[in-house]
């Protein structure tokens, strides 16, 4: 598989994908892989999720020589993850906000 292309997809239980990442997107380049190469992929990122349940997808692809995506295998829906989120935010998304107040004096 020459230049293989790892992707990540993130769906709520709607199937609304709220979240895509790829190698080729993130300007990763790839080892080429022969028959017996085994290879471990890391997504590493932060869940800034709404309360709720989400449902994990990857996949590996490549392109053919007439730049047309080839699927090398998917597997939807991998990983079920419930997000449950303890600071009371509501919303598609955390953005973990901080709310400070401090009086103002009049003259």
């Amino acid at each position: 598989i020459s230049k293989p292309i790892y992707a990540i997809t993130i769906k709520d239980t709607k199937g609304t994908q709220v979240f895509g990442q790829n190698t080729l997107f993130s300007n990763l380049i790839t080892s080429d892989l022969i028959e017996s190469d085994k290879i471990e992929i890391t997504f590493n990122l932060d869940a800034n999720l709404a309360s709720g349940n989400y449902l994990v997808s990857v996949g590996v692809t490549k392109f053919n020589s007439e730049d047309e995506l080839i699927v090398i295998h998917r597997r939807y829906d991998v990983i079920d993850i419930e997000i449950t989120n303890l600071d009371g935010s509501f919303g598609v998304a955390n953005c973990f906000c901080d709310i400070q107040q401090r009086p103002i004096t009049s003259r």
